[in-house]
């Protein structure tokens, strides 16, 4: 079988949050799609990277990775190959927060937003909660799912959710729904907090779509749909 389709599924390690953080660790793992449409997991590669920023102690907390740690490691732009080289899309879980760190020229597939459109109901649509939802670790190489929270392990964990993916949808559906914004499941914020998006009143909605709201593009979107399906 050939693959003629490349997805690079990204996964970063920062120093905290943008405009005031950089990388710390770059990872990935290829989805190979077939002519036939089935993808096959490959590779996982990793590499450390020096940050231009202090690593904050909440995100060292996280991905555990130290000053030490990367006090002798590359810039980002001395890999070479450059991690987007060979690839035909990027994918990530959360992608515009990757995409943040990592801005190249490459379309994006966000399997967060796709996860919220395939699986609405699922109890959260974190990675590690799909991960398990899913029952993706019946064809998963457990020991590549480890250390939890560092780069190579996390894209892994998120090219199999991608591969779940494929097998329901297309890849231009996916990467569709990549390009709008985010249908939220749940109401979190105000007095619907909680709340099914398709449950809450219609003048809720009608108030969330209007000027008067100053919520981002994902609950405006999410509103305006479900009030076209009341």
């Amino acid at each position: 079988m050939t693959y003629p389709t490349t997805i690079r599924v990204i996964d970063t390690e920062t120093t905290g949050f943008l405009p005031d953080a950089s990388m710390v660790e770059i990872a990935w793992t290829d989805l190979l799609v077939g002519d036939d449409g089935f993808a096959e997991i490959g590779e996982t590669i990793s590499h450390l990277l020096k940050p231009k920023h202090p690593i904050g102690l909440e995100a060292m907390a996280v991905h555990h990775i130290t000053e030490a740690m990367v006090a002798d490691a590359p810039m980002l732009g001395q890999l070479d190959p450059q991690p987007s080289i060979g690839s035909d899309y990027l994918a990530a879980h959360n992608a515009d927060f990757d995409k943040g760190f990592y801005p190249v020229d490459r379309e994006w597939i966000c399997t967060l937003k796709c996860s919220r459109r395939l699986w609405e109901d699922a109890p959260s649509h974190k990675n590690g909660v799909l991960r398990y939802w899913l029952n993706l670790d019946a064809d998963m190489d457990y020991d590549r799912t480890l250390p939890a929270h560092r780069a190579g392990p996390d894209s892994y964990v998120t090219a199999y959710l991608l591969e779940r993916m494929l097998r329901e949808v297309s890849l231009e559906q996916l990467v569709q729904w990549s390009r709008e914004p985010s249908m939220l499941p749940r109401v979190n914020f105000g007095k619907h907090r909680g709340m099914k998006f398709a449950d809450v009143p219609s003048d809720y909605l009608e108030w969330l779509v209007s000027d008067k709201c100053s919520m981002g593009a994902d609950v405006k979107a999410t509103a305006r749909f479900h009030l076209g399906a009341k």
